[in-house]
Formats: structure tokens, C-alpha cells, sequence
């Protein structure tokens, strides 16, 4: 059993006791300070400890709680161990920028008094037993009804599943594009699966009738949210389904192996728990199984449990000490803002989680259509190229007025406001388009420039440890993921290999690391003082891909915080510019997951 973290001011220690003795009472472990700190004990070093190890954290939010030189930083521990955070405004109060920057997005709930009877204290209880467990079931509050002991699997096929057989029907034979594998698998289109490496996608056979079959991804194959904000939705209306039918069905296969995929009816199945609204029944390619549906084709939690694909964890999916993952249903949880999950041990969680929790893995599901008649339009499997962007020796060039450098040099597009055109990358969802650069420096031959809008979302590390810009994984990304994703063949040959020197920090003696070559990198502060004079001019706005990334774009001028490759006040920081363009030395955890990536580099311009 677990125990919720209690998160509070010293001011307002008669509430948080009052809590906790209510949460104790319904059968919740807690742990609050000083309580729970051991005579002797440093409590930085027990504090840490017990964010890290609670179930999850309960956030007494007040004036006085953003005011405390602890609980920011209670809160900030949370985020970075990846916790759920319950948020109980015990006064009506403002958020400053650094609590909005943390906890605008999640879920709050108005608490006037602790008042066991209260509708919301109701909620808040039962949402904190769906991750602490309880020691006995209280009387007052009603809890989820345990879910029912589940049939073995029936073995041998029946009429409705003849999917587990290993021996091939005729109709696999003729469809070259599936590969029957020798434990009743398929494999079926292509993905990134091992980080930089497209392979085939494995996947499991739910049901199979004469002409059509039924699968879902053996693995979790990338990480998204439900959602990209935290708005009531059904299926019908998130952006997964979005992401799914588009961007993922774009990568994933090739035209002939879409022209297999069925549009299929999606059934708005109900929480068999909870009376929220399903929406209504949607046609899709690709879908999310529900929970009637995963109950239904797995009979045991142990077959709903899934590993996901090194690309996914590396995308933001939490690997548990089992090696699994939490993948997403398409059913709505206790809430509208909520869906349904399955949890790392296969227990279907029809509480749910927020709509946009950013560490839950997706697993496709869709009907591959096995007539015989698809054949003529079919060939073999291929692996999936890159699309050509850009010009190439078959393309016309895309500028029309261009210097004498610019004519030699095609791929490149002056723009009236003094920036250019190179390389292409996902801006509005599900389009490729031009990037837009601002030229910081030009010489004769070469310029240096960096993206005028933010466009992706990446920890500056992908795990909570000293780092610097030589060995962090947003330096890796950008000069690999990015890079290929970004640019062509020719393009990236016109990108200059740049010494890039480990500025310090101005304000901290932080270690710095090295001076690395790097194709791709990001702004010091010393370079993003230099290069932009005011605050105004360091602003900066994301894509609409950046922000169903991740990027956080609740600021009320549009704007958003983005990475700068010095370290910040401690190794475990970096820092960066914030949405009102002041730079922040102090920096924030290199493993925040809502900061954007504006990429910069040196363009050769000789001919």
C-alpha cells in the first residue's frame, strides 16, 4: 500500500492536520512534515525521499504555500519523479508565475472547510485511493467496485477467434505486405521502434474473420497525451484520435498498406463505473481499444500488460521497475477530463488520469482488410523513406529573387523580412512545412541562424541528473532525430560542423562541461544577450506541433519558455528564456517536460 505526500505551508499547518486526519480516517496512508521526519534527519534529503517514494502528492494550495521557501520545491520534485498531483485550493488565490508554470494544467478542486461530508472532499479521496490503495473500506465513501475475477483464456480457436492459430488461411498467402509470425503474430507496416532505427511493427491478433483481422501493437509504440489540454473530451473529440488517424498513419505505412486499413465503426462504449459521457460512435483507421474491449480480447491482466519500444520511453513514457508501461483507453475516467488506462501490472484503471498526463504510451488498434482482390494493387513490404522536401535535381528552386550566393545555393529562401527558408519540419498538426529562420550573424560565407518559433518539445535530459550541453540528450536529439526529421541529404551537407564553446553562467559557478562540434545546438545565455538586445526580442512563440508536444503555451501573450544550453544554478538545471524573453540564469530541472526547443546552426553559403 502507498501514501500520499502532504504538501503545505507552515501557516496553514491546522488545515493540512485536518487533512490528514481525514484521509487517515478513510483508510489513507499519509505523509506530512514534520511529522513523519526522523529526530536527526536532514530534512532536504527525508523530504526528497518521500516525494520520490509516495503513490502521489496532495498540493494545499494558498498564497502562503507559493510563498514558501519549501513547498515550490516539493512541487517541483513532483514533477520531476513524475507524480500525480492533486491540487486542493484551501483559499481563493492567484497563481504567480512559477506555481502556474507547475500545476496551471492539472486538475484543482475548491476545498472552503475539511469537511468530511463535502462533495469535493468526496472526489479528492476517492481519486488519492485509485493510487494509495486503502487499509479498509470507510463508510462514507464509496470506492470503485473491484474488478471481477477474469476467465482463463480459452485455448484452441473457437468460431470468434480463430486469430491465435499459427497455421496461415489462404488469404495471408496472398497479401504480401503481412508476415505471419511463428508465435500467431503479424507484422504490418514500419516504425521507429529502437532510437534512429525504422522497423517493422509487431503486432498481436485480436479476432480474424475470412476477409478482415483484428490486431493491436505488441508494444507501446510512442508516448502522446490523450489530449493537449486540460478540457473535458470524449473520444471523439481528443487530439489522440487526431494524432493516430493522421501523423501516426502517415508514418507508419506506406499508401498500399493503407489502402488495407478499414474505416471502422468505433463504439462510444461507456465507464461501466462512472457515469460519464462517452461522446458519440466515431468511424476511424486507427483507434484505442476501450475498456469493454481490452477486458473482452484479454482475459488476464498479466496479457494487458505491455513493454514499450525504447523510441517510446525515450518520447516520455514511464518505464516501471517491471519493465512495463501504462498504455491509454479510448473510454472516458471518472471525470470528462479524464480517460481510462491500463496500469503497468495490466489492471484496467477506470478512474482514469488527466487527459493531458504526458508519460502514457499509445498502442494502436485497427481492422486490416485480407481480400484477395487488394493483391493488384500491392507489392511487397518496403521499408518507409523519408518524403523528399526541399529541391533536388528533379525539383525547381524555391526562391524566386535571390543574392548571388542565394542562386548557387537553391534550398535556400530570402524572405522580405530579412529571414530565410531551409528545411521542413511539423508546424500546424499533420504539416510539413518551411522553417523559418532568423539570420543572427552573416558573413561571406556562412550565417548563423536560429528558428523563429519554437518548434518541438524536449527535456534538456531525458532523467533527473548532472548533466551539461556535451552530454545531455537534447544535444543528441537535435543532431540526430531532429536532423534527419528536418533536413535532406543536401541540406544537411550545408550545415557547417560549429565549435560550440561551454559558456558559463554568469551568475553561478556551475560546471559547464566541454566545448563540443556539433552540427545542431542551442543558444548560451551569453549568445542570446548578444544576438537579441531586449527581452522583447527574445519572446518567442511555439508551433502548434510544439505545443501538442508539450511545450506550455497558457501565457496570456501567447508565448512560451525555451531551452538554453548553459547550466543553470545546480548541474541538474539549465537555462533558458521565459515567455516575457528575460532569460533565467537560475535555470529550471533539465527534466521538465514543457519547455520548447529553438534549434540553431551555421549554414555554409559557398558555392
Amino acid at each position: 500500500m502507498g501514501y500520499v505526500f502532504i504538501s503545505y505551508s507552515s501557516k496553514e499547518q491546522d488545515t493540512a492536520k485536518a487533512m490528514c486526519a481525514l484521509l487517515k480516517k478513510n483508510g489513507i496512508e499519509t505523509w506530512i512534515a514534520p511529522d513523519d521526519i526522523p529526530p536527526g534527519k536532514k530534512y532536504g534529503a527525508v523530504i526528497n525521499r518521500a516525494v520520490k517514494e509516495c503513490s502521489c502528492f496532495l498540493l494545499l494550495l494558498s498564497d502562503a504555500a507559493q510563498q514558501s521557501s519549501w513547498v515550490p520545491k516539493e512541487v517541483e520534485r513532483a514533477i520531476n519523479y513524475k507524480k500525480t498531483i492533486f491540487t486542493a485550493k484551501i483559499e481563493d488565490v492567484e497563481l504567480n508565475d512559477e506555481f502556474e508554470f507547475y500545476i496551471s494544467t492539472d486538475q484543482m478542486v475548491r476545498i472552503k472547510t475539511i469537511d468530511e461530508d463535502s462533495k469535493n472532499i468526496k472526489k479528492l479521496i476517492k481519486s488519492i485511493i485509485a493510487y494509495t490503495g486503502q487499509k479498509e473500506k470507510p463508510e462514507t465513501i464509496k470506492t470503485p467496485e473491484p474488478v471481477k475475477a477474469i476467465e482463463k483464456p480459452k485455448t484452441g480457436n473457437t468460431e470468434k477467434e480463430p486469430a491465435r492459430a499459427k497455421k496461415e488461411s489462404t488469404a495471408d498467402k496472398q497479401i504480401s505486405l503481412i508476415k505471419r509470425l511463428p508465435n500467431g503474430n503479424i507484422e504490418f507496416g514500419h516504425y521507429e521502434q529502437k532510437i534512429g532505427k525504422i522497423s517493422p511493427i509487431e503486432w498481436i491478433v485480436l479476432e480474424e474473420e475470412k476477409n478482415k483481422m483484428l490486431v493491436i501493437s505488441k508494444y507501446a509504440l510512442d508516448c502522446q497525451r490523450y489530449n493537449s489540454e486540460f478540457v473535458d473530451v470524449t473520444w471523439e473529440t481528443c487530439t489522440l484520435r487526431k494524432w493516430l488517424n493522421e501523423d501516426f498513419m502517415r508514418r507508419a505505412f506506406t499508401a498500399e498498406e493503407q489502402r488495407m486499413i478499414l474505416n471502422t465503426e468505433v463504439t462510444a462504449d461507456p465507464n461501466p463505473e462512472y457515469d460519464t459521457p462517452q461522446g458519440r460512435n466515431t468511424t476511424d483507421k486507427v483507434f484505442l481499444l476501450s475498456i469493454k474491449e481490452a477486458e473482452k480480447h484479454f482475459h488476464i491482466d498479466e496479457e494487458r500488460s505491455c513493454e514499450g519500444t525504447a523510441y517510446s520511453y525515450k518520447q516520455g513514457v514511464q518505464k516501471f521497475d517491471n519493465g512495463k508501461c501504462l498504455w491509454w483507453l479510448r473510454s472516458p475516467g471518472y471525470f470528462s477530463n479524464h480517460a481510462a488506462y491500463v496500469n503497468y501490472g495490466g489492471f484496467i484503471l477506470h478512474l482514469g488520469s488527466y487527459v493531458n498526463f504526458s508519460n502514457i504510451a499509445v498502442r494502436p488498434a485497427l481492422w486490416i482488410n485480407l481480400e484477395s482482390n487488394q493483391l493488384e494493387k500491392m507489392g511487397s513490404v518496403k521499408p518507409i523513406e523519408k518524403p523528399k522536401i526541399g529541391n533536388t535535381e528533379k525539383e525547381p528552386a524555391r526562391a524566386k529573387k535571390e543574392s548571388t550566393a542565394d542562386k548557387q545555393i537553391s534550398l535556400i529562401k530570402r524572405l522580405p523580412n530579412g529571414n530565410i527558408e531551409f528545411g521542413h519540419y511539423e508546424q500546424k498538426i499533420g504539416k510539413i512545412s518551411p522553417i523559418e529562420w532568423i539570420v543572427l550573424e552573416e558573413e561571406k560565407n556562412k550565417m548563423l541562424v536560429i528558428s523563429k518559433y519554437a518548434l518541438d518539445c524536449q527535456r534538456y535530459n531525458s532523467e533527473f541528473v548532472d548533466v551539461t550541453w556535451e552530454t545531455c540528450t537534447l544535444r543528441k536529439w537535435l543532431n540526430e532525430d531532429f536532423m534527419r526529421r528536418a533536413f535532406t541529404a543536401e541540406e544537411e551537407r550545408m550545415i557547417l560542423n560549429t565549435e560550440v564553446t561551454a559558456d558559463p553562467n554568469p551568475s553561478y559557478d556551475t560546471s559547464q562541461g566541454r566545448n563540443t562540434t556539433d552540427k545542431v545546438f542551442l543558444l548560451s545565455i551569453k549568445e542570446a544577450k548578444k544576438h537579441f538586445h531586449t527581452d522583447e526580442e527574445r519572446e518567442c512563440q511555439g508551433t502548434a506541433y510544439c505545443y501538442s508536444q508539450g511545450a506550455y503555451n497558457k501565457y496570456s501573450n501567447g508565448n512560451c519558455w525555451w531551452w538554453l544550453r548553459s547550466p543553470g544554478s545546480d548541474s541538474n538545471r539549465a537555462a533558458l528564456v521565459r515567455n516575457d524573453g528575460s532569460v533565467l540564469n537560475f535555470g529550471s530541472s533539465v527534466y521538465y517536460d514543457t519547455i520548447a526547443v529553438r534549434p540553431a546552426l551555421w549554414i555554409n553559403l559557398e558555392s
